[in-house]
Parts: structure tokens; sequence; C-alpha cells
């Protein structure tokens, strides 16, 4: 019981556990004394330096910390996770920076860590708390997951060393962090915890009050399979996917849209009125452009097991008459509407490449019970209510499922179809530079065999296998359009492919996270793609995940150039069958 307790207390990182004994006080700066002052309580996660400063300034401040700063603590030896500040000038709509230190001067050299909170409210009449996330610089962050809300209530006693000494009741006593003596909600059922928090359950083993989901702090459902951008505002929106197990199915998430906002350095779920049902797996997926996004196609459920024998994915258990859909889900994030238009026949893993804010190139994809790669090819207008026609254009030369591409030049009139083919081309042109579309094949030199599943990032293969389902000895590969075709140059250092790694676009570079690596494992390895190489700069994501969405934090405010990595797919036992949704999100600071 001590050892469960100590764990739970270690994760509440959400909650003001021994503000009495724990949370020093601390002073600052006062630039607006005689408008009112008040308090603020914050908390923070396992730091990774010994000193810190914290400063709130009146608005979001830039990339650079630049702004009107209305408190500084200066340079703080860090002696705990919870503080209380004083003497803060009121307002809303302030914001949160804390810098942690490696050394006591608190240079900027030392910097290893960054953590941001914005729209925080100081008033006179109230003492609020706020958790502060922090983001290690140079490596990877694991948002909370399950927070200890029976900790959280903690109080502070002189001594315990059994639960009568705490009153009687459905209290523990905890010693675990001795001198000091804490007297802890324990529970039977999820009724005992209502008065904590309406969303917190029992966890009967332990005795402990829980949250499973700490949302806005993180996602509010488990996502996989779905699809992540970049929106204007800089923040990330998570579009799509599965997000429950149900009778042994993925079924879609409860939201369809949900966003990363860094002005708040929260989450928050995005309305989509206009559409109430959309395909959970299997969707094509792209970027339109002014925080607009399409999905198009799909399954209504997914059944997805883990092959021991092989060291792959099997999906065994679908009968894909049954699931496939011809949704063309159109998603407006900033306006909050959506509509869902329909594809001539249903399709699974289409090619969907955005040739401008309205239209779209869709192309191939698996049909029926076979989920057979297809040769159909569509240019799909968007209209201005979202609905979506589309027109049948010339077939690609070669079937394909799962495809990848990317334009060719800045107008995106061509563009590089590559892999999801069994047969030759390996890759060919899409080419709407005449009065008509056509698809032109292109000879790939210094490509080995076929491709599944790729990811491009521009004109560079980042991701993918040379079987459906299965991580393989693929290297990357940078792409060259020649004269004569495609010319492939292998990554010199023979990084190997992951399989159904998240891929999100940076400022240089992308970054490749997760995924099946060469020995049939999930990966927890966050990589760097650079001119056609993959390099490992060392970053670990905090639970191994495929299948999850990617994407970077844009604008100019203390969170941009981070990247968010959300949700995705994991196999507890690789000598079992069970593939298990991956909760929460991670944020990589390059």
């Amino acid at each position: 019981m001590v050892a469960n307790v100590r764990r739970g207390v270690r994760a509440t990182i959400l909650a003001a556990l021994g503000l009495a004994l724990l949370a020093p006080t601390l002073g600052g700066c006062d630039k607006a004394a005689d408008s009112g002052v008040g308090t603020l309580t914050f908390a923070l996660e396992d730091g990774h330096g010994g000193w810190f400063r914290l400063r709130i300034y009146k608005a979001a401040p830039g990339a650079d910390l630049s702004g009107d700063v209305v408190f500084d603590t200066g340079c703080v030896e860090a002696l705990s996770r919870t503080y209380e500040l004083t003497n803060i000038p009121v307002g809303e709509g302030r914001s949160v920076v804390f810098e942690g230190f490696s050394s006591a001067q608190c240079d900027a050299g030392a910097r290893v860590e960054l953590g941001y909170r914005g729209g925080v409210t100081i008033a006179q009449s109230e003492r609020p708390y706020y958790h502060i996330p922090i983001y290690q610089d140079g490596g990877v962050s694991t948002l909370p997951v399950d927070l200890n809300l029976s900790a959280s209530v903690a109080e502070p006693i002189d001594f315990c060393d059994a639960a009568d000494d705490c009153g009687g009741g459905a209290m523990v006593c905890y010693d675990g962090a001795k001198p000091q003596y804490w007297c802890v909600p324990s529970c039977s059922q999820d009724s005992d915890c209502a008065s904590i928090h309406p969303a917190s359950t029992c966890d009967a083993e332990a005795g402990w009050c829980m949250l499973y989901s700490p949302f806005p702090l993180n996602l509010s459902e488990p996502r996989a399979l779905g699809g992540a951008g970049t929106l204007a505002s800089g923040g990330v929106a998570f579009v799509g996917g599965v997000g429950k197990l149900e009778n042994g199915r993925f079924t879609r998430t409860d939201n369809l849209v949900e966003v990363f906002d860094p002005a708040s350095g929260l989450f928050a779920t995005r309305a989509a009125a206009g559409v109430n049902d959309w395909p959970a797996a299997l969707s094509g997926f792209a970027a339109l452009g002014n925080d607009r996004f399409a999905l198009v196609g799909g399954v209504s459920s997914l059944a997805l097991s883990w092959d021991a024998n092989s060291g792959s994915l099997s999906t065994a258990g679908n009968s894909w008459n049954d699931l496939l859909r011809s949704d063309l889900v159109i998603v407006d994030v900033a306006n909050g509407k959506a509509a869902t238009s329909s594809l001539p026949r249903p399709v699974a893993q289409p090619l969907v490449v955005a040739l401008g804010a309205s239209k779209l190139l869709v192309a191939g994809g698996g049909t029926g019970e076979t989920l057979a790669p297809s040769r159909d090819a569509w240019i799909c207008t968007v209209a201005g209510d979202l609905t979506v026609a589309c027109e049948a254009i010339a077939p690609m030369n070669a079937a394909r499922i799962g495809a990848a591409g990317t334009c060719v030049d800045a107008a995106c009139d061509q563009v590089l179809v590559v892999g999801g083919a069994a047969s030759a081309p390996i890759a060919e042109l899409f080419d709407a530079t005449g009065d008509v579309p056509v698809f032109q094949p292109l000879a790939a030199e210094g490509v080995q065999g076929t491709i599944y599943d790729p990811v491009l990032c521009g004109m560079s293969l980042v991701a993918g296998s040379s079987s459906r389902g299965a991580a393989s000895s693929l290297t990357g590969y940078s792409l060259e359009l020649t004269a004569d075709g495609l010319v492939a140059h292998a990554d010199t250092g023979g990084s190997t492919l992951p399989y159904g790694a998240a891929v999100a676009q940076g400022a240089t570079s992308c970054f490749v996270a997760g995924g099946l690596t060469a020995g049939g494992e999930i990966s927890d390895q966050v990589l760097e793609a650079q001119g056609g190489g993959l390099d490992s700069p060392g970053w670990t994501l905090g639970r191994a995940r495929f299948g999850a969405a990617a994407a970077r934090v844009a604008g100019n405010g203390p969170l941009a150039g981070r990247v968010l990595i959300g949700g995705g797919l994991t196999v507890p036992d690789t000598t079992e069958a069970q593939v298990e949704l991956v909760r929460g999100a991670e944020v990589l600071t390059p």
C-alpha cells in the first residue's frame, strides 16, 4: 500500500499537495501595487534544473520571451513543486513563463526547460491555482495522463502511522514524505470520489480517486490512425481517428476535432457543426489551408491485432464490404463547421493531396471485400458551404492503396505519387499543366522492391515498409525528378524506415515519431529527417507508439517550434495479439 501511495503522490502534478509544508512563498517585482495585488499558487512537474526563474507577463510574450513583465521571481533555488506567489498585480489574460536552469546564475546557456501557461487571472479576492506544464529543452516531455486526486486533497498532519490518526472515515495515513505526514482520502467505489472531481473514478485496488483524462492539460480522449495539422494561429488540430475499443473493434473518436492552443498551453475540443458521424480509420487526410482539413473514405470500425509469429499487424476479422465508407468530410476548424459529401464509391486509404485551398486530388485506395488497390482518380472541388463535387479523371498507371503524394511545384500543378502498388511503376507523376490532367509513369532508379504505406517529407521518403502491416529493412531515400524519371538517393547512414510513424513537418526538416522497427518492436524514438537521411538525436518518447499523429506548433509565442505527437497504438506484449490505444500527447522541443 505504501508503494501505491508513493506512486500516487509522485503523480500529483495537478494538485496543490502539501501547500502548508511544501509551498514556499515568493515575492517579486510589483509594478502596479496601487491598482491591487493578488496571490497565485502554481504546481510544476518534476524538473531537470536545480534553479528556476518565473515571470508573469501582462499578455503572451514572444518566442524570445519579450513582453511586459508584471512579476519576476528572479533566480530561485528549486526546493518544491508547489509555490505560492504574492504581491502580483491583478489582471486577466496573464501569461506565466517558467524557466529551469542547471546553474545558480540562471543564465541563458544553462536553461534546460521551459514551462508555460496562458490565460491566467490574478484577482484580489481569490487564490487561484494553476498547473504549469514544463517542456524539456532538446528532448520530449510527456503530458500528464493519470492523476491521483486523493493526493491532491491530502491534509498535512503532525504525525500519523495509522488511518485512525486521521480522524476516522475514508482516510489513510501516508508517511512516505517524512518528516511530513499526510492524511489522504481513500475510496472503494466511484461515488466516493465525486466530491473531489466529477470525472474522477476509484482505483479500488490502490484505494485512490484517480483522474484518467486530465483534460485540458492533455487530449480529452485517446486518438489513433487520424490526422494532425498546424493552424493559422500556430496551434495544432487533431482530426478524426479511432478513440475506443469496443467488443474487439476500434471505433471512432467522440470528437471529430481537438485543438492545442499555444496561447494558453491547453487543449480544447472544437465543434464541427454539420457532421455527426465520420469514418473511424484508414481515411485519406489532407490540409487545405485556412484551417480546413479533408478526411476521405475509410472504414466505420476496425479490427486490428498483433501477429506474434510474423511481428506484424493483422486485420483479420474485418468484412471490408460492410465497413468501407465513401464519406468526404471537410472540416473548417476556425468556424466550427463541417460537411460530408460522397465519393462515387467507398474506399479506404486513398491518396489525398490538396491542389489548392478548394481543390483535392483523390486517387487509388482499397475497394471491395479484399480491399483491392484501385487506379481510379478524381479531382474534387470544395464549395463555400464545404460540400464537395468530384469529377473522374484518367486513372493512374498502377493500382495503389496507401500511396503518398507531394507537390512538385509551388502551384501544385504536378504531384509526385509514390508507393502503394504491388507492380510497376513504383512512382508516377500527376500532371495538370495541360488541358487534361494525366498520370505519367516514372522509371525509378535506385528503389528496390515495393513500398507500402510510405510517408514523404517533401521529396524524402521517411517512413514505410516493403510489406503491408509490417516493419521492414527499407532505408530512407531522397527523391529527385529528372528528365529520365525518378532517381532515389539512399540514406548513406542506412537508417531503417519505421512503419506507421507519425511525421511532422518542421521549419527545415521533418520529425518522425514512433512506428514499428525492423525487429518487429514498437519504437519510442523520434528521428529527424533531413535530405533523405534519418538521424537519431537521442529523443525518446515516454510511451512507445505507432499510428499516432504529429504536427508542429507555429506562430511567434513561447511554444513555437515545438512538435506535438498525439495518441497512437501500442502492443503491450509482442507475444500476444492485443493492440491498445495510447492515451495522451507528448511534446518535442528540438
